[in-house]
């Protein structure tokens, strides 16, 4: 046989046809029309009745071969390819809508689809034709099987995102949605799966489906709550679809409040306790994926916190801000909102607004969230500062910088594509709480302050601190700790110093760790006392390096051990004995 070609591409092309269960081998001429090749296929396959409805296609591409293709030199068909005789698929369209329409046909069609629509050339040409309407018609009567069937048949459809008029929210709300937690795994996997793509689409979007969901919610549930059983289901595949569905509702939030009250809805159902036993063994590559996302949803909170810029004329903004300061000074009012006294905290000047241009609200939410949730051990960091002499560092400033090498380490700024979505790193750790970033930060926060001591830092050393903390933060979550209480084990001794564990520590008993935790509270008990006996002596302190210059140093008492109050005064030089002064300025520690 002839093989000469003709630009790139061969004359003659040596290939396989299949046909149902025959295979045989063939000759194709390109320079013959492709009704003339199909004929010539059929009678070589012995295949009698009307020939013209068959078509040929590539195997590998699912493309089906046109004449155009054939007077195109630079569509190639290689010598070996395997190509299909199949119905032509403008033609097969046609018999599956006919036979959506047959009440006696109807359901075998039904469960042909499931095949024909991954097609995608039978696909348009279905949908294009009235399709989507016939298979909505019918999907309505199912139930069982069939109705897994009918709605698998459904979502292929729906991908191609075609007349999609056809969809009401009548069939959304009285069929579709109802079987979201259907007993049958089937029909259950594919109603998700067609949920999710109803709260992507621009069509629906949340708003729609958030009402749908709650107006199916079976009495008695609270809102959501078919969809969190679903998501405790023990198939991985409707755990994968819930989870899906779930994401596609955070992505089409229309704002940061209504995702916060969707946020607060799924808490309210143990939402996150049930995501952190999947985490735990995450096999499933699709699960994965859908828990990888979520990750990028809750992070993507604080992205936008962080792209917040602090705005002094902005009630809320300030008066977070002023209760950060009565977080730790509860009975020492400031003197007016531009201050000296923002510098007792680690703030660079008297405003702390200019502090926060490079994280900011995310920088004051993260100060705010240790004072008021780690309220003591905040207060020590800071009050730690005077007897730390000129090795002090800035504890506002300190904070807003790990805010920042947090948001690096977690990948806070990445920006998602959910249809070409690169999955990175799941952090187990994160979905261990629902305030799990704050928390570490938190832990960090504890890391830095011991580390400030271990290495004898001074306040131009701050940048290698800051290196060094940020390497074993990231060694530590390279060990994948499941929980937070683990990763505040592998990386701070309660009472201060970094934890050197390693997995055989991790796992040791639970009564070496309550052991371990009676000692350590002891230890700091005693350094606490110590600490106070200094203070009851007096105690003269140079204020940070940018305080003020005309009282660069402050000077602290304590009346006695028992005493609730703190005796204070900003001085303007170091003097030799202190007992001729006065300090009428008085704080409850």
């Amino acid at each position: 046989v002839s093989t000469q070609s003709t630009g790139s591409s061969l004359i003659m092309v040596k290939v396989k046809v299949k046909h149902q269960d025959s295979v045989i081998d063939y000759d194709l001429n390109r320079q013959q029309p492709i009704n003339y090749t199909i004929e010539g296929v059929c009678i070589a396959l012995n295949i009698q009745g009307n020939r013209t409805e068959f078509a040929l296609q590539i195997n590998e591409t699912h493309h089906y071969i046109t004449k155009e293709d054939l007077l195109n030199p630079s569509f190639e068909i290689p010598n070996g390819s395997l190509l299909i005789l199949k119905t032509d698929p403008q033609i097969a369209s046609k018999n599956a809508i006919e036979g959506l329409k047959d009440p006696k046909q109807s359901r075998r069609i039904i469960f042909e689809l499931r095949n024909l629509l991954q097609e995608e050339t039978f696909a348009r040409f279905f949908l294009n034709s009235g399709g989507m309407a016939a298979l909505l018609n019918v999907v309505q009567t199912l139930v069982g099987n069939q109705l897994a069937y009918g709605l698998f048949a459904l979502n292929l459809a729906m991908e191609y995102r075609l007349n999609w008029d056809a969809i009401s929210e009548s069939f959304l709300q009285e069929k579709l949605f109802p079987q979201l937690n259907a007993n049958n795994i089937n029909v259950a996997r594919s109603a998700l799966s067609i949920a999710a793509q109803i709260a992507r689409s621009e069509q629906f979007g949340f708003t729609i489906a958030d009402r749908i969901i709650r107006a199916t919610t079976p009495s008695g549930l609270h809102p959501y709550a078919n969809i969190i059983q679903s998501l405790n289901s023990t198939d991985v595949k409707v755990q994968s679809t819930a989870l899906s569905l779930i994401n596609a509702l955070y992505s089409s939030c229309p704002n940061s409040s209504v995702e916060k009250t969707f946020y607060d809805t799924l808490e309210s159902l143990n939402f996150s306790k049930i995501l952190k036993k999947i985490v735990k063994s995450l096999k499933d590559e699709e699960l994965k994926r859908q828990v990888y996302l979520y990750q990028c949803f809750k992070l993507r909170g604080l992205q936008r916190e962080g792209k917040t810029p602090y705005d002094p004329n902005n009630k809320e903004h300030e008066e977070k801000l002023l209760l950060l300061w009565q977080l730790i000074f509860p009975d020492k009012p400031l003197d007016a909102r531009i201050s000296e006294q923002w510098k007792l905290i680690g703030f660079q000047g008297t405003n702390p607004a200019t502090d926060f241009r490079g994280m900011g609200m995310l920088g004051l939410s993260n100060l705010l969230y240790f004072a008021q949730n780690k309220t003591e051990t905040f207060r020590s960091i800071i009050v730690e500062q005077a007897s730390r002499n000129e090795r002090d560092y800035p504890v506002a400033v300190a904070g807003i910088n790990l805010t920042q090498m947090l948001q690096k380490i977690f990948n806070v700024s990445k920006e998602v594509n959910i249809h070409k979505l690169e999955v990175g790193e799941v952090f187990r750790v994160l979905f261990d709480h629902p305030h799990a970033f704050e928390e570490i930060y938190c832990i960090t926060f504890q890391v830095l302050d011991y580390m400030w001591d271990e290495l004898k830092a001074s306040y131009m050393d701050f940048p290698k601190v800051l290196a060094q903390v940020k390497k074993e933060i990231e060694r530590v979550l390279q060990t994948q700790p499941y929980t937070i209480d683990q990763f505040q084990r592998m990386a701070v001794k309660k009472g201060g110093g970094v934890q050197q564990e390693n997995e055989e520590d991790v796992n040791e008993p639970q009564q070496i760790k309550n052991l371990k935790d009676v000692i350590r509270k002891d230890i700091v008990k005693m350094i606490q006392q110590q600490k106070l006996a200094i203070l009851q002596e007096g105690q003269c302190f140079k204020l940070h390096k940018k305080g003020s210059k005309s009282h660069p140093f402050i000077y602290f008492k304590l009346p006695s051990l028992v005493s609730t109050e703190l005796h204070y005064a900003f001085l303007s030089n170091k003097a030799v004995s202190y007992t001729h002064l006065t300090l009428p300025t008085k704080r409850i520690v």
